[in-house]
C-alpha cells in the first residue's frame, strides 16, 4: 500500500536494432474518434518501424522491414487525413508516414468490427534524392529534406513535387554527437553512428503549417503561402495566365497545398471564384497595353477562362465592351466562342449583339459549315430576325 510500482515489458533489445526516433499518434484534437481510447506509437530502428499499442493493452500492431543506405536515418511522422473509402464515404482517420532511404511508405489506421485496431498500407512513393527528414505540413501535404539540405514540397495524392528549396544557409544543426554517443564513451554500434551523420530529428519540426528549423547560428521558419498569397505573388509578376491556371485549379478543387481555404465545397468554391475573378478582371485591363501581335492570344485566354469559372457578366460584358471598337480584338473574341458553344462548355444563349457580328464575321470570312453549326444550336432568342 502506498508504493509507487510499475510493470514492464521488452519489445526488443538493442542487439536487434537501436531505436531512432519514436512519434506518439495524439488525437486529442478529435474526442469522439474511434480511436481516443488507445494510445499508439511508433518507433524507428535502422532495420524496421515498429508500431506499438500502448493502452488499453500493450501489442505490436505493424512490423515494417526497412532496407537502405547505411547513412540514411528512418524516419516516421503521424497526420490525420480525409480518406474517402470505396463506398464514397469520407472518413478522417490517422495515417502514418515511414521512410528510409529514398521510399516513403503510408498506412491507414483502421479499427475492426471487434474494435481491434489495424494499419492497412495505402501506397509508397519513391524519390529521386535520400531522405534525412520527414514532417506533414497538412492532410495532402509532405515536407521531405534530402541529404543535400534540399526541402522538398510533396503533393501526398497525386504524388507530385510541387517545389524545391535549398536550405544549405540554413546550417541545420545535426545530432551526430548523440548519436555517436561521445558523451558516453561512444558505446553504440558502427550503424548508429553512420546513420547519425545526417539525424536532424529535433532539429527539423512542424508546427502546424510551419517548418522550423534549428540552424547552428539561428532559428528559420519555412510555411506554405495561402492560396491567396500565391495568387498574388503571380500577379504582382503580371504572370496571369499562371494566376488564372492555379486559380482555376482552386475554383475546381484540383488545387495543389492548399492553405487557407476553408468551409463547405460549396463555400470554396464560390470565395475562389470571387477571386480569380478579380484577377481575371486585371487581365482584362491589360487589353488596353497590348500589342496586336498578341492580342489574339490574350483574348483567346480571357474568354476560356470566363467560361470555366462560368461567368458570363464578364464574358458579354466587360470582355465584349473591352474588344468590339477593335476589328483584331473583336474578330479573336468571336473566334474563341465557336470551340466552347461546339463542346457544349458555354450555354447556346449568345446576346443577340454578339450572335449578329458572329454571322457577320464567319460571312466574311466564308466559314459557312461552322456558321451552320453553330447557328443551328443557338437559342431563337439569340437572333435578331430583321438582320
Amino acid at each position: 500500500m502506498g508504493v509507487r510500482g510499475c510493470d514492464s515489458k521488452c519489445l526488443f533489445s538493442g542487439s536487434r536494432g537501436e531505436v531512432c526516433t519514436l512519434e506518439p499518434l495524439l488525437l486529442n484534437q478529435l474526442p469522439t474518434h474511434s480511436l481516443k481510447n488507445y494510445t499508439l506509437v511508433a518507433m524507428a530502428t535502422l532495420s524496421k518501424v515498429i508500431v506499438v499499442s500502448i493502452r488499453p493493452r500493450m501489442r505490436v500492431v505493424l512490423t515494417h522491414a526497412l532496407g537502405g543506405t547505411a547513412i540514411a536515418p528512418p524516419q516516421v511522422s503521424w497526420q490525420l487525413v480525409v480518406i474517402q473509402a470505396a463506398d464514397s464515404t469520407r472518413v478522417v482517420d490517422p495515417v502514418l508516414a515511414l521512410a528510409r532511404d529514398d521510399a516513403v511508405h503510408f498506412y491507414q489506421v483502421c479499427t475492426e468490427r471487434n474494435s481491434r485496431i489495424r494499419l492497412s498500407p495505402l501506397q509508397r512513393v519513391t524519390v529521386s534524392y535520400m531522405i534525412s527528414n520527414l514532417r506533414w505540413l497538412n492532410a495532402r501535404s509532405l515536407a521531405l529534406l534530402d541529404t543535400q539540405e534540399k526541402l522538398h514540397l510533396l503533393d501526398v495524392r497525386l504524388q507530385d513535387e510541387l517545389e524545391t528549396l535549398d536550405l544549405s544557409r540554413v546550417g541545420i544543426s545535426y545530432a551526430s554527437s548523440h548519436f555517436k554517443g561521445l558523451s558516453t564513451g561512444g558505446n553504440v554500434s558502427k550503424a548508429m553512428a553512420l546513420a547519425g551523420e545526417r539525424a536532424c530529428y529535433n532539429t527539423v519540426i512542424a508546427f502546424g503549417s510551419q517548418l522550423l528549423l534549428l540552424g547552428t547560428k539561428s532559428l528559420h521558419a519555412v510555411c506554405i503561402r495561402t492560396w491567396t498569397e500565391r495568387l498574388r505573388h503571380l500577379t504582382l509578376q503580371r504572370r496571369f495566365p499562371e494566376a488564372l491556371a492555379l486559380g482555376l485549379s482552386f475554383y475546381q478543387d484540383k488545387g495543389q497545398a492548399v492553405v487557407g481555404l476553408c468551409g463547405s465545397k460549396q463555400r470554396r468554391k464560390q470565395i475562389a471564384r470571387d477571386k480569380v475573378c478579380d484577377v481575371l478582371i486585371q487581365y482584362m485591363d491589360d487589353l488596353n497595353h497590348c500589342s496586336v501581335e498578341n492580342c489574339a492570344e490574350v483574348v483567346e485566354s480571357c474568354v476560356n477562362f470566363c467560361i470555366q469559372l462560368e461567368n458570363t457578366d464578364l464574358l458579354f460584358g466587360k470582355l465584349w465592351e473591352l474588344v468590339c471598337e477593335t476589328d483584331e480584338f473583336r474578330g479573336s473574341y468571336l473566334r474563341a466562342l465557336e470551340g466552347p458553344l461546339l463542346n457544349g462548355s458555354l450555354a447556346p444563349r449568345l446576346p443577340p449583339l454578339i450572335s449578329q457580328q458572329l454571322v457577320t464575321l464567319y460571312e466574311q470570312e466564308e466559314r459557312l459549315d461552322s456558321l451552320q453549326a453553330i447557328i443551328v444550336l443557338l437559342d431563337v432568342d439569340c437572333l435578331d430576325i430583321h438582320q
